[in-house]
């Protein structure tokens, strides 16, 4: 749960608790963690965790400087994207970034050329062991990617609309199954069927180098 100023002395750090004094590149490794959690977690910047209470205040322009770094980080800092899964509240008191648990576990940080994972364990972030990450494979939904948004949205459906016509029954796209993401947008199983699909191109591709290898 999200705490503020009047909740102090706050909770002792655990699973979901996170609390930092100062804002360090450290915290990557607490939000890849949390990223490889199963419950929605947060880090409370600017508060001790010995005294739980807030120990450190940041001004508007250091907090919307953290929240561009935080930004980045979620984009170009871990494997998967972690893009979404990340927010900010600027206007919290104490400065709070909340974590959201993704689907495509494990979560891998990137540092350098090297991926590394970790996981929360009560209140430590730890390098995840050779059985964790195979508990994070097994539970990694492999259909998330048709569940997700589809980055393109404007979607057509022409070649859908003629085979749904040939039995006589009407195409209400916004209505099948599958098609409609959790943020009621196309999801990609709609790309994938829709005239703007990106991937048609290499499909065939492959399906003509496949042919030539066929004896």
């Amino acid at each position: 749960m999200l705490l503020n100023s009047k909740d102090q002395p706050f909770p002792a750090e655990n699973q979901v608790i996170e609390y930092k004094e100062d804002f360090t590149d450290r915290i990557k490794r607490e939000i890849a963690g949390f990223l490889n959690g199963k419950d929605r977690a947060f880090i409370y910047i600017g508060v001790s965790d010995k005294k739980r209470e807030i120990v450190r205040e940041f001004s508007i322009d250091e907090k919307h400087s953290f929240e561009e770094r935080i930004s980045n980080w979620a984009s170009t800092s871990y494997y998967p994207s972690a893009v979404n899964l990340v927010k900010v509240h600027t206007n919290n008191d104490p400065f709070c970034i909340e974590v959201i648990p993704g689907n495509l576990t494990p979560y891998q940080l990137k540092v350098k050329s090297n991926l590394y994972t970790y996981v929360r364990n009560n209140s430590l972030t730890e390098p995840a062991s050779a059985e964790s990450i195979k508990k994070l494979i097994n539970r990694s939904k492999l259909d998330s990617f048709d569940e997700q948004a589809s980055e393109i949205q404007k979607l057509s459906f022409d070649y859908l609309k003629k085979e749904f016509a040939n039995i006589d029954e009407p195409f209400t796209n916004r209505k099948l199954q599958g098609f409609i993401s959790k943020e009621n947008k196309y999801s990609n199983t709609a790309l994938l069927l829709s005239e703007e699909n990106p991937y048609i191109y290499q499909l065939l591709l492959s399906l003509k180098v496949i042919k030539h290898l066929i004896p």
